[in-house]
Order: structure tokens, then sequence, then C-alpha cells
């Protein structure tokens, strides 16, 4: 990237070597206060490191201003497609109804209009959206390209002091690991960041236009959603840090042993390194696995919440269809709408 790369933060080097065999004792295998709390640390500039992968996206504005425009005509097609369908719903139960009455029919060719309307709404939302995930993973893939040629030529012109400071498998995790979860994060997070924002705004107002009441009921479920994903996000960020360092202390493990494999076999040091290994991978197994346990509360905690709301819907809706303050079909445009 820039001049700024040996600022990175990085975990302490790895214990010495003495013709590539670890000292007995050194500290450096296991868990280790130190390396921990070096793991949790959080980035020293975060809203600087942010502009700095801020330029190299910007690199390709026509393609992400393509990639934006198709995002948002995606979600806003797929946000007006339940609106459309309640027409039809509405149709069909009131048909129902009177047919039932013996006072009409069912308008079936009102029905097959409105399905026809919302079938051409859905596919258009889907060519958008494919068209927008092409421009995504070509933008976030042309970044990750730079960033791997920016950070080879930046390792070329460090001194050498910087190399015996930093354990090589932390300088491997940056240029592999990192820069991929990064791809993965441009990719993901600004797709998510436009369609989350274009969502809730055509979302509220389709369901302010359908019924005020029943839309604070549902708001009412949004603080309780905010609060379990802070919670969340709070105690898995850490784990997912130390995931990070343990990875790149097992890179260097076994980079240090591969480079160094005559040397342990000629002082028959196979069993020291092995168990070395070991616990360094018992390290790394502990990291992951409870960063993935946390994270993945996130699912199970709000979909409970939504299930909840759709409960609030159900119940409220049928009230007031009850007293032809709405339709049958604002009550199914609303379940829709709450997910």
């Amino acid at each position: 990237m820039s001049d700024d790369t040996s600022r990175m933060p990085s975990t302490p080097q790895g214990a010495p070597l003495r013709m590539g065999i670890p000292f007995a004792g050194s500290g450096a295998i296991g868990p280790g206060p130190r390396r921990f709390r070096d793991a949790e640390q959080k980035p020293k500039d975060t809203k600087s490191a942010l502009k700095k992968l801020w330029r190299f996206v910007s690199y390709y504005k026509v393609l992400l201003v393509v990639m934006m425009f198709c995002s948002i005509g995606a979600t806003a097609f797929s946000v007006v497609g339940p609106r459309v369908l309640s027409q039809a719903t509405t149709l069909l139960f009131e048909g129902a109804k009177a047919q039932a009455q013996s006072s009409g029919t069912i308008d079936f060719a009102g029905i097959g209009h409105i399905l026809l309307i919302a079938l051409l709404i859905y596919a258009v939302s889907s060519i958008l959206m494919f068209v927008q995930s092409w421009f995504m993973v070509h933008i976030s893939q042309k970044v990750s390209y730079d960033l791997r040629a920016r950070a080879i030529d930046k390792i070329q012109r460090l001194p050498l002091s910087y190399f015996d400071s930093q354990r090589k498998g932390d300088v491997l995790s940056r240029i592999t690991n990192d820069v991929d979860t990064l791809s993965q994060s441009i990719n993901q997070g600004l797709t998510q960041a436009i369609t989350s924002l274009v969502t809730i705004v055509g979302v509220l107002a389709m369901m302010f236009t359908i019924h005020v009441r029943m839309t604070l009921i549902v708001l009412c479920m949004v603080p309780i959603t905010l609060l379990a994903t802070r919670v969340v996000v709070r105690k898995s960020q850490p784990l997912f840090r130390a995931q990070q360092a343990r990875l790149g202390a097992i890179n260097t493990r076994v980079e240090e042993t591969f480079s160094g494999l005559e040397v342990v076999k000629s002082f028959s040091q196979e069993h020291k390194v092995r168990m070395q290994f070991v616990e360094e991978n018992d390290a790394l197994f502990e990291a992951s696995w409870k960063s993935l346990a946390l994270s993945g509360l996130l699912r199970p905690v709000t979909t409970l919440i939504s299930n909840a709301a759709y409960v609030g819907v159900v119940v409220s809706g049928v009230y007031f269809a009850s007293v032809g303050a709405i339709t049958v079909g604002h009550i199914q445009a609303f379940v829709q709408y709450v997910t």
C-alpha cells in the first residue's frame, strides 16, 4: 500500500532460533498473555485506513457508479414487489368472499394481470442484482490485485531490520489471508451497505403508506435487534483478531520448520517441533471456534426477534382487518416487509 505498511499492527516476534530450533522455555508456544493482548488491540487509526482503502476503490469510479445504480434499482424493485402482490391477495380474498355469499366471482383476469406485473418486477430486480454482483466482484478482485502488487513493492523496499523484528508468518498472512479477507469485506460489505439503506427507506415508506400503527409495532423490535447485534459484534471482534494472530503464528511455525528441516532432523528435534506445532494448532482452534460460535448466535437471535415481529403483525393485522382499516393483502405485504 503506502509507506505506512511498516507501522501495521503485528504480534510480537516468535521465539529466537538457534540453528532453526526454538529455545526451550522461550514462551513462544501457547497463548501467552502478552500475545493475546496484542491480538485484541484495536486498529490505531481506522479512519485513515478506510481513507487509504477508498483510494484503491475510487480508481474504478465508473464501475462503482454503475454497481450502485444497479444495486439501488434491484432493491427498489424488490421492495415494490410485495405491495403489488398484496393487491392480488386482496382480489382473491374479496372474490372468494363474494363467491361464498353468491354476490360475485373471483376476478382471475385481474389477478393474472397483477401477477404478471409482479413477475416482471422481480425479473428486473434479479437481472439488476446479477449485474451489480458481477461489477462488485470485478471491483473487489481488482482492488485485491492492486493491494498485492503494492504490498510486494513495499516489501522489496523495506530494510532487513524490518524482517528481523517481524514474524515471517505475519508478513505472509498480510499478503494472502488479510488481502483475501479485505476483498470479501469489500465485495459483501459495500453491497450490503447500499442495499440495506435503500431497503430500510423503501420498506418504511411502504409500511407507513399501508398502516401507521402497525408500522410502529414493527419498529419497536428494531432497538432490540440493534442491541442484540451490538452485543454479539463487540464480543466476537476481539476473538476474530485473536484468530488472525494465531493464524500468523502457525504460518510462522510452519515456515520455520520447513526452512530448517535439515537442522531439525540433524539434532533429532522432530518430536519437540511436532509438540510445538500441536500447541500452536490448539491455540488457533480455540480462537477460531470461539469466534465463529459467538458470531453464529447473531442469526438465531435476530430470527427470534423477527418471528416476534411476525406475531405482532399478524395479531394486529387481523384486528385492523376486522374493523376494515386494512385489507388481507396488506397483512401479507407487511409479513414480507418485516423480513
